[in-house]
């Protein structure tokens, strides 16, 4: 159980014939009564300095280096400050970005790169000089001559290479026509023939062309859909 303190009347009912104990004890209560009770001061936030030394800029920008440090970014090299310890991005951009390098690596799609990647390497510096080098050449549709972008372009726009797309899936529908062999560059429509094959339909045992990468088994729509409702198999006998 805790002892209980004796108060001062007490104390100098114990002490009053101790003048000197007395006038110790006496100073000592006097002392303490005349301290002022301080509360504890109040934190101020950053915001609060921000705003009582915004007219001080030299403190201010003390302030602000020690709360957010400058850094580089690793990505694009701009001076930012940091709002966390560990931050090593100015930007979400740059973080992504350099994610996708430490994923894919590095690319070099520039010219100017490739070059000082194989300096030390005349060999192949040579060639991709050489591949670079522009080259003319006659457009598959159109046969008008272009300059080449790249080694195996064969259009010199985007609307002929998608004509000519189109001219070719029409053309695989069945056998090429007159009129469409005609419409077709000469050297285009050598290669496509070339690569024709004969087949024979599943259904009314018929033949027809069609392309080598093509598995059609029926020769028209038809048929197919015929052979979908009699069930006719592979063979062309029925179940």
């Amino acid at each position: 159980m805790r002892k209980k303190q004796p108060t001062r009347k007490e104390l100098r009912e114990l002490f009053k014939d101790e003048p000197i104990i007395l006038d110790s004890l006496e100073k000592v209560w006097g002392t303490k009564s005349t301290i002022s009770y301080f509360r504890k001061p109040k934190h101020m936030t950053r915001e609060e300095l921000k705003e009582a030394f915004k007219n001080r800029p030299i403190i201010l920008n003390a302030l602000m280096d020690t709360w957010y440090p400058k850094a580089k970014c690793e990505v694009c090299s701009t001076v930012y400050r940091k709002k966390r310890p560990n931050q090593k991005y100015c930007s979400k951009s740059c973080q992504r970005k350099s994610a996708t390098l430490r994923r894919r690596g590095p690319r070099l799609n520039k010219r100017d790169d490739l070059r000082k990647a194989f300096k030390n390497q005349p060999s192949i510096l040579k060639a991709l000089e050489e591949s670079w080098t522009i080259e003319v050449a006659e457009c598959f549709s159109c046969n008008k001559e272009f300059n080449k972008t790249n080694w195996n372009q064969r259009y010199c726009s985007h609307q002929c290479k998608n004509e000519m797309k189109r001219r070719v899936a029409k053309s695989r529908r069945g056998v090429l026509t007159k009129e469409q062999i005609l419409s077709f560059n000469e050297a285009a429509t050598r290669k496509f023939l070339s690569e024709l094959k004969d087949s024979r339909c599943h259904f009314c045992n018929d033949s027809f062309k069609q392309h080598k990468t093509q598995r059609a088994k029926y020769c028209c729509d038809f048929c197919r859909k015929a052979a979908v409702k009699f069930r006719v198999v592979d063979d062309g006998t029925n179940q």
